[in-house]
């Protein structure tokens, strides 16, 4: 076979180098994809452990913000 088609198995051989890149790349693409739907959900862990605290947050913000009205309005009031 290679006395008759000599070019044929080193066009096969080329291929398959380029499928065994292929197949390489596309490993290591998984892998990265893998890598980054792990560190996807630890943020989502993170994130719903935070939202609690955010919301405690803007309530204490509210509540501040209510006070010092009631405040601003009481020394408004008293200095006329």
């Amino acid at each position: 076979m290679s006395k008759r088609y000599p070019f044929t198995i080193d066009a096969l051989s080329q291929f398959r180098r380029l499928v065994e890149q292929l197949q390489k790349a596309v490993s290591l693409h998984s892998d990265r994809i893998q890598d980054l739907e792990n560190r996807n959900h630890e943020l989502e862990v993170q994130i719903r452990k935070l939202i609690p605290l955010v919301e405690r947050v803007e309530q204490e913000n509210r509540d501040l913000r209510r006070i010092s009205g009631i405040l601003r309005g009481s020394f408004s009031s008293s200095n006329d």
